[in-house]
């Protein structure tokens, strides 16, 4: 099978909007960990029991889970 190389310019452009990914999925995880004492408070849960919520999605979504 023949390989078809990209133009430079749009190799450049597919890595930042990669990185770019990145970068929101390690921002939006990051927040909900800051957020899971509150919600352990206002769902009178335990933080064990909140606690596996983000980890779940982040598998779900094909991250490795934030603990």
């Amino acid at each position: 099978m023949a390989q078809t190389l990209l133009p430079p310019r749009v190799q450049r452009l597919a890595l930042i909007n990669v990185c770019l990914g990145q970068f929101m999925s390690a921002l939006d995880s990051r927040s909900v960990n800051v957020a899971l004492p509150t919600l352990s408070v206002y769902f009178d849960a335990s933080m064990a029991y909140v606690q596996w919520i983000p980890q779940r999605c982040g598998e779900r979504i094909g991250g490795a889970g934030t603990t």
